[in-house]
């Protein structure tokens, strides 16, 4: 994938993106099957593949990354800012003239 795509469209493009990484903001220091319970991605490989995306774009980070049984996830500063736009999506702006 384009590494000029805006990330925050790369995000809500995937609900399964969108689920996790908002999860992650929300309830950072979570392995893989923690996440899994509150999303939206309920296979296995879905989940793999959307994590493998948020890691690629440093949108996500792990502590232990060898530990293969027991992965610990946490967004990233950039995770955390992204996350904060696509949750502002969608929400009807006000403007002083109508207040």
């Amino acid at each position: 994938m384009d590494k000029n795509v805006h990330l925050p469209a790369f995000i809500i493009k995937s609900s399964y993106r969108k689920d996790v990484l908002l999860n992650l903001v929300k309830h950072p220091n979570q392995t893989q099957s923690q996440i899994k319970e509150h999303t939206s991605p309920k296979y296995r490989s879905h989940m793999s593949r959307t994590m493998k995306e948020l890691l690629d774009k440093e949108l996500i980070s792990c502590y232990n990354p060898k530990d293969h049984a027991y992965k610990i996830y946490f967004p990233t500063e950039l995770g955390v800012k992204i996350a904060e736009e696509v949750h502002s999506y969608g929400k009807p702006r006000i403007d002083k003239k109508d207040l």
